[in-house]
């Protein structure tokens, strides 16, 4: 699972001396498809009130490391992501690390730009293309999408991945196909039944799939990420009284603990 990739492909050094891919949220790595049905509560939560993720705090619990990150978020009157912001050990926001969104006037996402790179995108019916730009590397993916905008094929240089969901957008299984080589590799994923930590977030949920830089959260949340070598990733939730989760232990490969706040609006 990969994961806190994302803002920005920072990696920390454990004391063996590993590079260790601070899991971005990996509250769960990142699911649902369709921010088309983020609007049904399925039973839990306020009816006038919508919870979105203001700030995640991620813990490391590896032995000998005791260092922690801080995603602080900004969202539009659309309940669109604007900005990601990263700070280490808890620092406040202005002391971190921007990823910023922008959108067209027809409401897509249109670029992401960090410190390192920006990545634009442009579409042409039910494909999206995605070119990045750094210093030093230029990248392009074709995405697949589907009637409800959920991910179904992602296209790069050497790999081939396609993405299956249950009948609530939840992605329950996404399978890699190295082209090249021809080797596959299969990962399944369950959810519990509360409500997901990015359930109300407008931002398209092929972007965060696509960088498996953030939690598959976003109609249920994440309990289990069973990888094609028989691994397995785990995550534990706590909630609060209206089923969004505020805590999630995570033991696998890494093992680390988010801390959520929300921030609510009104529908």
């Amino acid at each position: 699972m990969n994961i806190f990739v994302l803002i920005l492909n920072k990696q920390i050094q454990n004391k063996k001396g590993n590079l260790m891919k601070f899991y971005f949220l990996t509250l769960i790595t990142l699911v649902s498809f369709s921010l088309v049905s983020c609007n049904d509560d399925s039973g839990n939560g306020q009816a006038d009130i919508i919870y979105l993720p203001g700030k995640i705090i991620n813990k490391s619990l590896e032995e000998g490391y005791e260092g922690s990150a801080t995603l602080y978020f900004r969202y539009d009157k659309e309940n669109r992501v604007t900005y990601i912001i990263q700070s280490m050990n808890e620092a406040p926001a202005e002391e971190g690390d921007t990823l910023s969104f922008a959108y067209d006037t027809e409401g897509r996402l249109s670029s992401v730009v960090t410190l390192f790179d920006t990545t634009k995108f442009t579409y042409n019916s039910n494909k999206v293309y995605c070119v990045q730009n750094n210093a030093d590397t230029y990248y392009r993916d074709t995405l697949e999408l589907g009637s409800s905008g959920e991910l179904l094929k992602l296209y790069s240089a050497e790999y081939l991945y396609t993405y299956e969901y249950d009948w609530k957008g939840n992605l329950t299984k996404y399978i890699g196909t190295n082209t090249v080589e021809g080797q596959t590799s299969i990962t399944t994923l369950t959810y519990d039944d509360k409500n997901g930590l990015f359930k109300n977030i407008k931002t398209p949920s092929w972007y965060f799939i696509k960088g498996q830089g953030f939690p598959l959260c976003f109609m249920n949340n994440t309990l289990q990420e069973l990888h094609a070598d028989g691994s397995a990733d785990t995550f534990t939730c706590k909630y609060n009284d209206v089923g969004y989760p505020v805590s999630v232990e995570v033991d696998g490969e890494n093992k680390f603990l988010l801390t959520v706040e929300y921030i609510t609006v009104n529908k």
